[in-house]
């Protein structure tokens, strides 16, 4: 009789213990979206912008610091072919917000542009609107292998005496 007691007791503990595993739980669309979106904004970028010139680098430091040479070396090359004056003494940087796209199309974001060279001509934001328009071909940064856009801020420093 007591066993029969022992199994009649693992039965009920079954039956009502289990009922829980069927239980389908339903899962928000929006919820998992936003669970995986934050995963990989978390993680940062896997692979940063590259032009040609730095796809032979191996590790991404190198292709990093490689993608901000070639960057800076491009736009300073073509704002020093432009002549433009500024009168008044100057030592101060103006940082230039860039969009990089999910396709590399470079673009420039609205910034505020300082007094002392705001009746320049031509415009500097002009300039470096035709700047980035001559950079070479550019590879979109990537997030786990998924062409993503970035940004990112160009220091542009003015020293004149």
């Amino acid at each position: 009789m007591r066993l029969y007691h022992l199994y009649f007791l693992v039965f009920l503990v079954l039956i009502f213990g289990s009922c829980n595993f069927f239980e389908v739980k339903k899962v928000n669309s929006d919820e998992v979206l936003a669970r995986e979106r934050s995963k990989l904004l978390a993680g940062g970028v896997g692979e940063y912008p590259l032009f040609e010139a730095c796809k032979d680098k191996e590790h991404k430091a190198l292709q990093k610091k490689c993608f901000q040479q070639e960057l800076c070396n491009h736009i300073a090359a073509y704002l020093k072919e432009q002549a433009f004056i500024i009168e008044t003494s100057v030592q101060d940087t103006l940082w230039i917000p860039l969009l990089i796209d999910s396709i590399g199309i470079v673009t420039i974001e609205d910034f505020e542009v300082p007094d002392f060279i705001a009746d320049q001509e031509p415009p500097i934001t002009i300039l470096l609107e035709e700047s980035v328009q001559m950079l070479p071909a550019l590879q979109p940064a990537h997030i786990r292998g998924i062409p993503v856009a970035t940004r990112y801020r160009l220091p542009l420093v003015f020293i004149t005496e």
